[in-house]
């Protein structure tokens, strides 16, 4: 009993981990460096991420295929990599987000898969 309850709470925290995904998308704009802080990137990509993001703050165009990383470590700068490839080649990524550290309103990404 003990272990079925161990490995149920497991499963409903990977459940919870992804606030927001996006599947077979393709990035169509990658910018840094803006609002109130120059360690901080955004990715817009072709496709609404869902579900909605509980982070986002309006039902703007922009927010609801918009994800942004920090550079402060290696996984931000292995985002970037990631990000540019698909941007300068066209291929397509998965992309998933967690939305409990939002800045300005946007999705956190925290999971960017290259395919081929």
């Amino acid at each position: 009993m003990k272990k079925l309850l161990i490995l149920t709470a497991l499963l409903a925290g990977s459940s919870l981990s992804f606030a927001g995904s996006v599947s077979d998308t393709k990035v169509t704009q990658l910018y840094c460096g803006y609002f109130s802080t120059s360690s901080v990137c955004s990715v817009v990509f072709d496709k609404d991420f869902s579900p909605e993001d509980s982070c986002i703050t309006g039902a703007g165009f922009s927010k609801l295929k918009r994800m942004q990383f920090k550079l402060d470590d290696e996984i931000g700068k292995a985002l970037l990599s990631i990000a540019l490839t698909s941007y300068t080649t066209g291929a397509s990524v998965n992309a998933s987000s967690i939305g409990t550290t939002c800045t300005d309103g946007f999705a956190d990404l925290k999971y960017l898969e290259l395919k081929k």
